[in-house]
């Protein structure tokens, strides 16, 4: 048994899973986010707190919408699920509950994006954000996959 497997709180580690989350955090969601985070800074640069109060709440609002949506997609793609027969309708079943879920979390880690964002460099925002999101990835990954199986089993 390989070392992550190990670590479990459920006892298993779904390998797919874990790929699909990283291919969509590689391929999709990290370069959406550069490509946010420079138009944010071009809309409004960040050159005092109501600015990065702006950018914060733009990221939250915006870009996690555009996130979650991306996590349920690119996951149940790349996880082997039917587009049509279980992506779709977990979309309108789970969406919003997972969006509201993950409104929430960045609401608790705005003081945090917030320094992020008023004092490091626009190079340096994405990294920090990474690091930050690793817990509202873990919320997102739990709120896609709580009811995915269940679904495709009926």
């Amino acid at each position: 048994q390989p070392w992550w497997k190990r670590f479990s709180i459920h006892g298993s580690y779904d390998d797919r899973r874990g790929l699909a989350s990283l291919v969509d955090g590689l391929l999709i969601s990290g370069p959406i986010m550069h490509l946010g985070y420079d138009a944010f800074e071009r809309v409004l640069p960040v050159s005092g707190t109501l600015a990065a109060l702006v950018h914060v709440c733009a990221d939250s609002i915006v870009l996690d919408s555009i996130f979650v949506a991306t996590a349920f997609l690119v996951t149940g793609l790349l996880e082997g699920y039917s587009f049509r027969r279980h992506i779709v309708p977990q979309f309108r079943t789970d969406y919003t509950a997972a969006l509201k879920a993950s409104w929430v979390t960045s609401f608790t880690m705005m003081p945090l994006e917030f320094a992020c964002f008023r004092f490091l460099p626009v190079a340096l925002r994405t990294l920090a954000i990474n690091c930050t999101d690793i817990v509202w990835d873990a919320i997102i990954s739990f709120m896609a996959h709580r009811n995915r199986r269940k679904r495709a089993q009926v």
